[in-house]
């Protein structure tokens, strides 16, 4: 079995410019989310939530948002643990 090389620093820029693009989209789409949740809870609000179309809406409402904050919530994770991981392998390797 071969032994585990190190990322080249390309392949490390390319990495981070990856999960950065996919903190930046998933940001977009939060927003994107929150937006829509916005119009979907006033028009739930608006028919009543003891309406069952009123209800549904503010529930689908609230997974869309959750699902939002969650994909951005993970992107943002996966890339500050790839960004602390280099630093301390880079620090390690200058000393």
């Amino acid at each position: 079995m071969a032994p585990e090389r190190d990322p080249s620093l390309g392949e490390l820029d390319r990495m981070e410019a990856r999960l950065l693009e996919r903190v930046l989209a998933a940001r977009d789409r939060y927003q994107q989310a929150k937006t829509e949740a916005s119009l979907l809870t006033a028009l739930g609000n608006g028919l009543g939530l003891d309406h069952p179309d009123g209800r549904a809406t503010a529930l689908k409402a609230a997974r869309i948002e959750r699902e939002a904050i969650e994909n951005y919530a993970l992107a943002l994770r996966e890339f500050t643990n790839f960004i602390l991981k280099n630093m301390s392998s880079q620090s390690s390797r200058e000393e």
